[in-house]
């Protein structure tokens, strides 16, 4: 089966993304994002633009896992990346010392924070949608990057559609994960947070999730709507519409 992207390989603006959380895979994912807008900026589209919304700052555990240096440390994140892909490439993108509100205000929204509660408060996306709002606000689609230790996935998904399944539909048993007590029990030291999750599998999050975002700036149709990745066996598995 297969699905005709909307709106996205023919835009008449720069498409407007929102990206929710500057950690492990949204840091990665903002400089992708960057790199992406080069590219779509080569072949006259008119690229993104982008809101990176974290209340977080850089710690010295975060140095090396995210993508963050030594001297990031006590910076906002959202603040830090964002500078950092403004300055190389020339780009006005925002950033936000703030946690996203859930009010779907762009075209494209990357969900990068393993947070159910975020989560479900996108899932009701149906009693916030903005009335009346230009196309820069109208919301298209959902990206789900969501990873555990050593696996994770890509998820897209209408924000205000039903013909592609959302995160919690494909994954029901996500709801009873990442509750309170388990973020409680979480590790702070470098050594901990290894054990915790692998050292790269947030940017190979990353990575599938601007490829298919990519397809789908360039692309009319897909037939996968996501992956799921196992950085300890080697594969990859689409997840097909």
């Amino acid at each position: 089966m297969s699905y005709k992207v909307s709106y996205l390989p023919n835009p008449n603006h720069a498409i407007t993304v929102d990206v929710v959380g500057a950690g492990g895979t949204g840091s990665f994912l903002v400089s992708r994002l960057a790199r992406l807008n080069h590219a779509l900026l080569q072949m006259n589209h008119p690229g993104l633009h982008v809101r990176v919304y974290d209340d977080d700052k850089v710690e010295s555990h975060n140095v090396g896992r995210q993508n963050f240096y030594e001297t990031d440390v006590n910076d906002y994140k959202s603040m830090n990346i964002v500078e950092k892909c403004n300055i190389a490439y020339g780009t006005n993108w925002e950033a936000y010392r703030t946690r996203h509100d859930g009010v779907v205000k762009s075209n494209v929204l990357f969900c990068c924070v393993d947070n159910v509660a975020f989560r479900k408060l996108i899932r009701n996306r149906g009693k916030i949608k903005i009335k009346g709002g230009s196309l820069y606000q109208q919301g298209f689609y959902l990206f789900d990057c969501g990873n555990g230790k050593d696996f994770g996935q890509v998820v897209v998904s209408e924000l205000f559609g039903k013909t592609l399944k959302d995160t919690i539909d494909i994954f029901p048993q996500m709801m009873s994960q990442d509750t309170e007590e388990i973020q409680r029990t979480r590790g702070c030291s470098y050594a901990e947070k290894l054990q915790e999750q692998s050292l790269f599998i947030n940017d190979f999050i990353a990575a599938e999730a601007c490829d298919l975002f990519l397809t789908m700036l360039t692309s009319t149709i897909i037939e996968n709507q996501g992956v799921i990745i196992n950085q300890k066996t080697l594969r990859k598995q689409p997840i097909k519409i």
